[in-house]
C-alpha cells in the first residue's frame, strides 16, 4: 500500500460486520501492544460480536483507505443527567502506525462528531494517556477538555448480583 499519498486520499469509516472480526482482531492486538494494555483475545472477540449484534450499544467503524482497513474507532452509547441526555464514549481508536500524522485521525473524529450531532448525542468522552502528547493535541483540537476528574474503573465478575 502506498502510504506516501495517504494524506491526499480520504479515509472512509465503514460499519464493521461479523466478517471483519479476523482483521479487527489483528489490529486490536497491535493496539493493545502499542498501549501496553492486557490483551484477552477470547473476551475481546465476544465483546466485538456483542457490539456488532446490538446497535443500541454502539458502533464499530473500520477506517479504510482505498478499501483496505487501516484502523478502527469504537463509539459506545450512554446517558447522563450531568451532560443532559445521550452521550457517547470513544472506547477504542486506533490507526496503524504507518498511517498516523496524515490527518486520518482528524477526519475520523470529524465523522464521529457529525454522526453524534445528527443522532441526538450531546456529549462525547474519551480516555487518553498522559504520556501521549501527540494524541492529546489531536483531541484538544477537537474540543475535548480535561475536566479535572479521574475516570475510575471497576471490573464486575460475570454473574455477580
Amino acid at each position: 500500500m502506498d502510504t506516501d499519498r495517504a494524506a491526499d486520499r480520504s479515509p472512509v469509516l465503514r460499519r464493521a460486520v461479523p466478517q471483519d472480526i479476523p482483521e479487527i482482531t489483528i489490529m486490536m492486538a497491535d493496539f493493545h501492544a502499542d498501549d501496553r494494555l492486557a490483551w484477552h483475545p477470547a473476551e475481546s472477540h465476544r465483546a466485538i460480536g456483542e457490539l456488532l449484534a446490538h446497535e443500541a450499544h454502539g458502533i464499530f467503524w473500520l477506517i479504510e483507505l482505498d478499501g483496505q482497513p487501516i484502523g478502527f474507532l469504537v463509539l459506545t452509547f450512554g446517558f447522563s443527567l450531568e451532560f443532559h441526555g445521550r452521550n457517547a464514549l470513544v472506547d477504542e481508536f486506533y490507526i496503524r502506525p504507518e498511517f498516523r500524522c496524515r490527518g486520518i485521525g482528524t477526519k475520523a473524529l470529524d465523522h464521529v462528531v457529525h454522526y453524534c450531532a445528527g443522532n441526538g448525542i450531546r456529549t462525547m468522552h474519551l480516555e487518553v494517556e498522559d504520556s501521549n502528547p501527540r494524541v492529546r493535541r489531536l483531541y484538544d483540537r477537537h474540543g475535548f477538555t480535561n475536566r479535572g476528574f479521574y475516570l475510575l474503573s471497576r471490573w464486575i465478575p460475570p454473574g455477580r448480583k
